[in-house]
């Protein structure tokens, strides 16, 4: 409700209402209200952009312009937000390079020191979790910060920090691949992808498109 508001009034992005694709919308409020990660927001002055990007990170989500549309979407990190039919496919044949590394490879995370505000208490607060298989093996920890200021309650807090630390502790395959495949202009920012490269894995991987860069007619 909160990221809407921002995108369509006058004081702030101003966009109109029908650039917002209501559906996707309602179904995001429903399951974040399913969640309960509800949140209290109070703020004097912030770029529209960087409160759109604090929000997503208080519910592991994302905004996106849909491509095909051109309307303002939300997207939730979720195992289960895209239907299985709407997981992309490409064959190898069609990717002509790619580049990629392990991320965390030499130093995971393995604790998460967290921040938000007690509302009961009236009074920012914190709290740390670990992964204590991790602390043993790599013999210390390892802690990133992170803040919820919009978070008045623990339990919100903690949820999320738990899938962040989730994130942070798991290694995983970030990179980059071109492809002039003419199907792949139907991608769009954060959707999911089969993706296959037989000279690291077998079979496919599951990725998220986080970034789409468009070429020309040589170079695509």
């Amino acid at each position: 409700h909160k990221i809407r508001e921002i995108l369509t009034d006058d004081t702030s992005m101003n966009k109109p209402e029908s650039d917002v694709n209501d559906i996707n919308f309602m179904k995001a409020a429903d399951r974040i209200w399913n969640e309960g990660l509800g949140i209290s927001w109070s703020i004097t002055e912030k770029s529209c952009l960087e409160a759109i990007e604090e929000l997503c990170g208080h519910i592991e989500a994302g905004v996106r312009v849909n491509r095909q549309t051109g309307l303002y979407e939300m997207v939730l990190f979720r195992d289960d937000w895209f239907e299985e039919s709407e997981i992309h496919m490409i064959s190898e044949s069609k990717i002509k390079s790619m580049q990629y590394e392990i991320t965390n490879a030499d130093e995971v995370i393995n604790q998460v020191n967290v921040n938000f505000y007690d509302r009961e208490n009236i009074k920012n607060s914190s709290f740390s979790i670990s992964e204590n298989g991790l602390i043993q093996t790599l013999g210390r920890e390892n802690a990133e910060t992170v803040d919820f200021p919009y978070f008045m309650n623990m339990r919100n807090a903690e949820i999320v920090a738990n899938w962040k630390l989730k994130q942070l502790s798991t290694g995983a395959i970030k990179g980059s691949f071109t492809t002039g495949w003419r199907e792949a202009r139907k991608w769009n920012r954060y959707d999911l992808i089969r993706l296959p490269w037989s000279k690291r894995w077998t079979g496919s991987i599951l990725v998220r498109i986080m970034s789409i860069n468009l070429g020309g007619p040589a170079n695509n």
